[in-house]
């Protein structure tokens, strides 16, 4: 099993995985993790914390774009969220995220997604000034 494939499974079973420094931390439903699946995610702990990482570190930028936002411009952040072009770019990225995760597309289409949700926020932010 590959690890793309690992993670569209866990996925499927309910299974949260989460990076700890040099491990993961399993969450799961009783019975969702079978001998196959412990053996996976031996073998593929590594490329699991990898990906599991990036994907903390570009939520970590999502949070760190809007309290730039918030302090650049106070009290209008929630405006800014509200707007359909934003609403739909974080909505874009928060799947290319998930899809990332479960394996179904590249760290490219990710960080594609995160330029659209920056460029959104830019928009608004030069239209306001």
């Amino acid at each position: 099993m590959n690890v793309i494939d690992l993670l569209s499974e866990l996925n499927r079973r309910g299974v949260e995985l989460t990076p700890e420094v040099d491990s993961l931390h399993v969450e799961s439903p009783d019975g969702a993790i079978t001998e196959e699946l412990r053996a996976a995610l031996v073998e593929h702990k590594q490329e699991l914390i990898t990906i599991l990482e990036r994907v903390r570190l570009i939520k970590a930028r999502i949070a760190a774009a809007f309290i730039q936002a918030e302090e650049k411009y106070p009290g209008r952040l929630d405006w800014y969220r509200d707007t359909p072009e934003v609403r739909d770019a974080e909505q874009g990225l928060d799947e290319a995220m998930s899809q990332y995760v479960e394996g179904q597309c590249s760290l490219d289409d990710v960080q594609l997604a995160w330029q659209r949700f920056i460029h959104s926020l830019e928009i608004y932010y030069t239209a306001s000034e």
